[in-house]
């Protein structure tokens, strides 16, 4: 098969598995946390300390549900170390203060991430999860509160967390949860409880996130939210900072787009030509093309207006002032595969292989698009439809641009693999580097 055949075959599986996703959470981009690290005093002396740090797991991007030591990619120094700032823990027993942590979200100068579980029990659950702070400038942590409920992120805005607890309860014939709605001060350490607009509760003894209104985006003041139906449609929901105010704005939604920020979702449509019409799953070639389209989630309107052709993948990242996309630069070797196992994402099907890459950046209505790096050393790849699997963070200071990129590298028998480094741009400079990873 040839490569321009196997881009087809793995566009025309990706569409068919479905290329618009729902995130049930706010894209990370800029002004992520931003710890010292351990590398000692030397490296910060002429330099804040602050603003200048991605974050992610050794197996892939920062997840609210995943378990695992977070680590801070230094964009400016190009070194990845641990969170956790003490350079003779080992971080496998409780006192280091990311042991058994599960799940984290960054904001501002601040790291939320949870501790503990629930175990399930013949009438209900046992257990904690602690709500955590890392206040990244100086690597202090603290406990915020402890629950004997689940805690679900839902997303940050500046420094501030929102989250449910589910709480669990033994009634009739099985355990419920019901959901309430909390904020989270990372700096201040305050928590307080916000108002839902009815009681949102799961019944069967599991979490369902069908059953309590998703956070969409922010935009300005306010917070869009959506809530599935039971005829597979959705609601878009509005509310104030606070948790106040809430109003249904759309009934029917059919679709979302892949990442929302500030007022807008963003999608990377794809389009396949068959040189065989009845060919479904593109063996015999033909050519893919890739556009970026936004909508507002409460325009109304169900197709959304296409603000750039052209854009060579479904990889983007939107940050608050521009939106950066990538495309390939040479053709993929022939027979190359990724590997399925937990330290890759994706599989063979429906994966989109990138040799090299291109990097654009263009206003967030599309205008003004400019190549800003361009590499041919590198393999990129994620899921269509998943573009933060790739480009997965940014950070703007008065003279600099950088962005952090995951990529793959072959393993001896020769597929791909997620590299457990760090790849950095500054899009100013057009420079690449590799941030080593330092356990």
């Amino acid at each position: 098969m040839t490569n321009r055949k196997a881009a087809v075959k793995n566009a025309v599986c990706g569409i068919l598995a479905g290329s618009l996703i729902l995130l049930g959470a706010v894209s990370c981009g800029s002004g992520q946390t931003h710890p010292q690290d351990g590398a000692g005093a030397s490296e910060t002396e002429n330099q804040p300390a602050a603003n200048i740090y991605a974050f992610r797991m050794e197996n892939g991007k920062l997840n609210w549900n995943q378990p695992g030591l977070p680590y801070k990619v230094n964009l400016v120094s190009a070194k990845t170390t641990p969170v956790c700032t003490d350079p003779l823990c080992m971080h496998d027993t409780e006192e280091c203060p990311f042991f058994d942590c599960y799940g984290c979200a960054a904001g501002g100068e601040i790291l939320f991430y949870r501790r503990g579980s629930l175990s399930r029990y013949e009438n209900g659950f046992r257990g904690t999860e602690k709500l955590c702070v890392c206040a990244v400038a100086d690597g202090k942590t603290r406990v915020l509160r402890e629950y004997a409920d689940n805690l679900v992120f839902l997303g940050v805005r500046g420094e501030t967390l929102y989250y449910y607890t589910a709480e669990w309860s033994n009634e009739g014939d099985g355990l419920v949860c019901t959901y309430s709605l909390h904020r989270a001060d990372g700096k201040s350490g305050a928590v307080e409880d916000l108002s839902l607009p009815e009681t949102y509760r799961t019944e069967g003894g599991y979490i369902d996130n069908s059953d309590y209104p998703n956070l969409l985006m922010f935009e300005g003041d306010t917070i869009y939210w959506t809530k599935y139906a039971e005829d597979r449609t959705a609601s878009i929901l509005r509310s104030d900072l606070d948790g106040r105010n809430w109003t249904e704005v759309r009934t029917g939604v059919r679709t979302f787009a892949s990442v929302y920020s500030e007022g807008y979702g963003y999608t990377a449509g794809i389009k396949v030509e068959l040189e065989d019409p009845g060919d479904r799953r593109g063996e015999n070639g033909g050519t893919v093309s890739y556009s970026l389209r936004r909508t507002r989630p409460d325009s109304g309107e169900e197709e959304p207006e296409t603000i750039a052709d052209n854009i060579g993948s479904s990889n983007f990242l939107v940050t608050d002032r521009y939106i950066f996309t990538m495309e390939g630069v040479s053709p993929v070797p022939e027979g190359m595969k990724i590997r399925t196992d937990p330290f890759s994402y994706g599989g063979d099907v429906g994966s989109e292989i990138l040799n090299g890459c291109r990097v654009w950046r263009m206003n967030l209505d599309g205008s003004e698009r400019t190549l800003v790096g361009e590499t041919t050393e590198y393999y990129f790849a994620g899921r269509q439809g998943v573009p933060d699997k790739v480009l997965f963070d940014y950070y703007e200071d008065e003279t600099n641009d950088w962005l952090a990129f995951f990529f793959m590298e072959q393993d001896e028998s020769g597929r791909l693999v997620l590299s457990e480094d760090t790849l950095i741009l500054n899009a100013e400079t057009g420079e690449f580097t590799v941030s080593e990873f330092v356990r």
